[in-house]
């Protein structure tokens, strides 16, 4: 599922920040989820998640 899949997904009345926020958590969880289901692949994984990670810390609490 793409970033955009998933602030589609989380889209709410309470504004696209906490859409973004939203989204970035449950590209977190799934990126994790994934991890754990499909094994090796950490490799690829772990800069997806640093940079999954840093985007939320960003919206969240405005800087990386």
């Amino acid at each position: 599922m793409s970033l955009q899949d998933h602030v589609d997904k989380n889209r709410t009345q309470a504004g696209p920040q906490t859409a973004a926020k939203n989204a970035l958590l449950n590209a977190i969880t799934k990126a994790v989820e994934d991890i754990e289901t499909e094994g090796g692949g950490l490799t690829f994984a772990v800069p997806r998640l640093k940079d999954l990670a840093e985007a939320y810390a960003l919206v969240v609490h405005g800087k990386p």
